[in-house]
């Protein structure tokens, strides 16, 4: 699957009470917040649960992402014959038991049953937002000035805003680098994920879009980078009611140092430690 990298919410119809159809009769309904606060001691102790909720992702090896209007979880299904009919917004009855994740609690061994279809309205969010571990696998849409973008085979990667955070884009292709997205203000839908380690520390955060569609252009970049105002290095980091604040500056000065892609720039008596974008 062709994946792109970019570095920078959820409403749904209110689901109607169903009959128990689903096999396990001894399922406890519960919310997805209700199975995310669960610790890993628990978690291990397979508890059997019913939710109900939306699919925001389903994965070809018969997973899918799914929220309710407390929470995301990921949901491990019996198999992939259980995906049959299931797309993004289809609403579904889950029943399956609780689990120990890598990062969060999981629903494993799940039975589904569809029952409608909905529009996923994504959560809107602030970029700092997305370190909070609850907003995890769930829709969101993000706002950020794109800051770098590199490419590796098919992927994109970029970094986006004062608070960055990492995203993705699915199916991107063999498409070039699209340099027009540098410093220009974007927002980006998709799945917000957590970035953790070994030890389950959360690290930062991604948003995994569907497709390039997903970026949406909110503010263009300049044309011309250099068209830009100059500015005095000694005031990058002072207050200013510029509207330039998170993009790019323009400056200059000499050289005095410069290792792999960074140069310090100094200007008079006041130096400043510059980023060279490659």
């Amino acid at each position: 699957m062709n994946r792109v990298l970019l570095f920078f919410g959820f409403c749904f119809g209110i689901l109607s009470g169903l009959e128990g159809q689903v096999s396990n009769p001894v399922a406890e309904r519960v919310k997805v917040a209700w199975v995310k606060s669960l610790d890993d001691t628990e978690a291990k102790k397979k508890l059997p649960v019913r939710l109900e909720g939306v699919v925001t992702r389903v994965m070809s090896w018969g997973a899918v992402f799914f929220q309710d209007d407390s929470a995301g979880i990921y949901v491990q299904t019996l198999n992939a014959d259980q995906l049959k009919g299931v797309n993004p917004g289809t609403m579904l009855v889950v029943e399956g038991t609780t689990q120990e994740g890598q990062f969060a609690p999981i629903v494993v061994d799940a039975r589904l049953q569809i029952i409608g279809e909905t529009n996923i309205v994504p959560k809107k969010v602030f970029a700092d937002h997305l370190v909070d571990s609850r907003l995890e696998n769930q829709d969101v849409a993000v706002r950020g000035i794109v800051r770098s973008i590199s490419k590796k085979g098919n992927a994109l990667s970029m970094t986006t805003g004062l608070a960055q955070f990492e995203g993705t884009v699915e199916d991107y292709g063999p498409a070039e680098v699209p340099d027009q997205l540098l410093d220009a203000e974007v927002e980006i839908r998709g799945l917000s994920r957590a970035l953790y380690n070994s030890r389950k520390q959360l690290l930062g955060a991604q948003v995994q879009a569907k497709s390039v569609k997903d970026v949406v252009v909110q503010k263009p970049a300049p044309t011309n980078p250099f068209s830009i105002p100059l500015r005095q290095i000694n005031k990058l980091t002072v207050f200013s009611q510029s509207e330039s604040q998170g993009h790019r500056e323009k400056v200059e000065g000499t050289v005095t140092h410069a290792q792999s892609n960074e140069i310090y720039l100094s200007s008079g008596s006041n130096g400043a430690l510059k980023d060279l974008l490659i």
